[in-house]
């Protein structure tokens, strides 16, 4: 298992945690007339948040891993990527930083939280998702022998020379 088919398996836990982060809050407050016990929801939110922040971690060690192993120049798309998870990161921090210690921002904690999950998914969606789309997790593709060239008409070398003028 390469390092990237373990990163897509972590990051789909990452995006069912994310959904299980939102649907809780927004049951706690998006709903008039409560279906759930809330303190148990609030509960759930919270060890949640603590698989989520460690699955967060995880998915970070491979990425710096992976980026160490490849020795190479990241893509734009990668740039993003990594731009994205920081956001991530520094949010989810910021938004302890709230709950535990400025506790007179508390009305700001769910607008934090929708932002975290926002970018969360655009995390998700720009790596995991892109590697699920181009054929990364089916067997004998291209991208495993290493032999993946470029789409035509992509900016691909044609496949004669042009003759010289």
């Amino acid at each position: 298992m390469t390092i990237l088919v373990l990163k897509s398996f972590i990051s789909i836990l990452f995006l069912l945690l994310t959904l299980a982060a939102v649907f809780t809050m927004f049951e706690v407050y998006g709903r008039g007339q409560k279906r759930f016990d809330v303190e148990r929801l609030k509960r759930i939110h919270r060890l949640n948040g603590i698989a989520f922040f460690i699955v967060l971690l995880v998915l970070a060690g491979l990425g710096m891993a992976y980026i160490a192993l490849t020795r190479a120049e990241l893509s734009p798309r990668a740039v993003f990527h990594v731009m994205l998870a920081h956001g991530v990161l520094f949010l989810f921090l910021f938004k302890l930083a709230i709950i535990r210690c400025y506790r007179q921002f508390y009305a700001k904690v769910p607008t934090v939280g929708i932002l975290i999950a926002f970018l969360a998914l655009g995390t998700i969606a720009s790596s995991t998702g892109y590697y699920i789309l181009s054929g990364g997790l089916t067997s004998g593709t291209l991208r495993e022998t290493g032999a993946a060239p470029a789409p035509a008409g992509c900016g691909a070398a044609p496949a004669t020379p042009a003759p010289e003028s």
